[in-house]
């Protein structure tokens, strides 16, 4: 009955540790976007002006901590365990902002929302639809942009931006080096439309 007793208990205390082995999370690993590197954005000459960039609207899927990749056209794969270190859409406006200064010279590129507002000459609204890598190592950038007159809110240029990048191998490294390249070539749409304005005199009329 001893034996028989030591037996079981040895068994608990085996079943206790492998379940304990299995509870354990695996170390969740935290990720951020960043601007691009100067030698990979061509500069233009401008006109001195300001401009704001609004808030990033995000479609919901992308709007959460979690790395969201893409497995076939309508199945999503959403990590638990590696995530944005911000919220993306403040991680996206930061990377914009700091890459459209680079490029545009004399224009200063404020981010909404601004607590003392300057004078403003355009702002910038942008909507990402998509956003994300898939299981072949394509990045693929979808948005809507557009820049409007601070005064009267019409719309002097719209736009929309399709970039597509690939990168391997697939890991969330490259998924996040792949996503800097596609943001890289939105913020070139963005800066040459700028630069189109820039020494014009702001009017009411859409274009």
């Amino acid at each position: 009955m001893t034996m028989i007793n030591a037996m079981v208990k040895a068994s608990v205390v085996i079943v206790i540790l492998s379940v304990s082995g299995c509870a354990r999370s695996p170390d969740s690993h935290f990720f951020l976007l960043n601007p691009a590197s100067h030698q990979a954005l061509k500069k233009y000459r401008s006109c001195r002006q300001t401009v704001a960039l609004d808030t990033i609207k995000l479609a919901k899927y992308l709007d959460k901590p979690n790395i969201v990749t893409r497995f076939t056209s309508n199945h999503l794969i959403v990590s638990e365990f590696n995530r944005w270190s911000e919220p993306l859409g403040d991680n996206i406006q930061r990377v914009l902002q700091q890459n459209l200064n680079y490029q545009l010279k004399n224009v200063t590129v404020l981010t909404s929302p601004i607590r003392v507002e300057p004078d403003i000459n355009y702002r910038v609204s942008t909507q990402i639809y998509m956003f994300d890598m898939n299981t072949k190592g394509v990045t693929t950038l979808k948005a809507s942009w557009g820049i409007y007159n601070k005064e009267s809110r019409l719309a002097l240029i719209r736009k929309k931006t399709y970039h597509t990048y690939a990168q391997s191998p697939l890991t969330y490294q490259t998924i996040t080096r792949s996503m800097n390249n596609a943001l890289t070539m939105l913020s070139r749409d963005i800066a040459v439309s700028i630069k189109s304005l820039s020494c014009k005199k702001p009017t009411t009329n859409s274009q």
